[in-house]
């Protein structure tokens, strides 16, 4: 007869030989954990962001507006915690002596799991605003005359989720 922790080898060893082909796994947490993976839609734009830097220190944000693709690793997001989440910022653009063009969104504070009082959470859902900023950099002897950074916001629908990304 299988004793329990044979059967808890025996699944553990079928389930990471049935998963070893697949490039992530979404994980269902047990106890309250913060998401590291962030998938958000809106009109004209999307953004996905996931944290792995549990595993070798990744950080990875895709940001595709009008169907152009950035792809920026963790040197290039610059994250400020702010009372309404952690504020992530990009720069996508730059045209030296006209301007600089940067996206910042906010990622409010989740835990996932359970707690014994409330559901429990896989997932979350949540909503935020994709902010599109163009800083005005003219290289021009006189003091610049108008507005200096423009910006244009985007309403986003997102999801937060536990993503498990293999070592190799």
């Amino acid at each position: 007869m299988l004793t329990k922790k044979t059967i808890i080898i025996i699944l553990g060893i079928w389930l990471g030989l049935a998963f070893s082909q697949a490039h992530a796994l979404v994980v269902i947490p047990i106890t309250g954990q913060a998401p590291n993976y962030y998938v958000c839609n809106g009109k004209n734009a999307s953004l996905v962001f996931y944290d792995r830097s549990f595993v070798n220190n990744a950080t990875m944000l895709e940001l595709t507006l009008n169907k152009v693709k950035y792809v920026f690793n963790k040197q290039d997001v610059s994250s400020q915690n702010t009372v309404m989440g952690k504020l992530k910022t990009v720069t996508y653009s730059i045209m030296p002596d006209v301007n600089i063009n940067k996206a910042s969104v906010i990622i409010p504070t989740i835990t996932l799991g359970s707690n014994g009082f409330g559901p429990f959470m896989n997932d979350a859902s949540f909503t935020s605003q994709l902010i599109l900023t163009s800083v005005a950099t003219p290289y021009i002897a006189q003091p610049f005359i108008g507005v200096r950074e423009t910006s244009s916001y985007v309403s986003l629908s997102c999801k937060a989720s536990l993503l498990f990304v293999p070592l190799y």
